[in-house]
């Protein structure tokens, strides 16, 4: 009666420990993805913002010399 009783909760222990298993990798795997989206954000950001673009501005002085003759 014992053996079976010790038996039941080996058994129940180990689906525990199973679907414990089984959550952890899912939880992995779902940070996997969430650091690969946030990498992925980083990249898109990161070239969105090194290709800036330069604009030069030119100013042009005029000088008018007026020659009086008396």
């Amino acid at each position: 009666m014992l053996l079976l009783l010790l038996r039941l909760l080996l058994r129940l222990l180990l689906r525990v420990l199973l679907l414990l298993l089984m959550i952890m990798i899912l939880l992995l795997l779902l940070l996997l993805l969430l650091l690969l989206l946030l990498l992925l954000l980083l990249l898109t950001t990161t070239t969105s913002t090194t290709t800036t673009t330069t604009t030069t501005t030119t100013t042009t002085t005029t000088t008018t010399t007026y020659y009086y003759y008396y």
